[in-house]
């Protein structure tokens, strides 16, 4: 009978920590996926603002019009470098918990080469007792045939 694996408990441990910081990484990828999506919006918005104001200053000039627009692309620009601020503090959160991942993973795999290690042997054990039984069987038989 093959002996349990005695940091089968730890193993898994590791497993559900390395599972955990899987997915706060994608957590995180989702986050900046959004804030990503975010800059787009604004940056469209900020290009359909230009060409209203573009509109608005030929012809009859509409001052209203263009003081809005242009008050509009500022708290745009603004949205703009909030967003832009946020994808910055993504990048190196995500920096981070790849980091960490990494750390994870390698525990898990020193871990389950461990495991391995322990199985081979194992199976060593197993097949030097088989071994020693057929040879024992062996020399009984033998023993016996020279007997009769």
């Amino acid at each position: 009978m093959a002996a349990p694996f005695r940091l089968a408990t730890v193993l898994r441990l590791r497993e559900r920590e390395r599972d955990r910081a899987a997915q706060d990484l994608d957590q995180v990828q989702r986050a900046s996926a959004i804030v990503d999506e975010r800059a787009n919006e604004i940056q469209t918005e900020h290009r359909r603002m230009d060409l209203e104001r573009q509109e608005a200053s030929q012809g009859q000039v509409a001052i209203h019009r263009l003081l809005d627009a242009q008050r509009y692309q500022l708290i745009l620009l603004g949205q703009l470098q909030h967003v832009s601020q946020q994808r910055q503090q993504l990048v190196q959160e995500k920096e981070r918990r790849e980091k960490i991942l990494v750390t994870k993973q390698q525990a898990v795999k020193t871990l389950e080469k461990l495991k391995e290690k322990h199985q081979e042997e194992d199976r060593l054990v197993q097949q030097l007792r088989q071994q020693s039984r057929i040879d024992e069987w062996s020399v009984v038989r033998e023993a016996h045939r020279r007997n009769l």
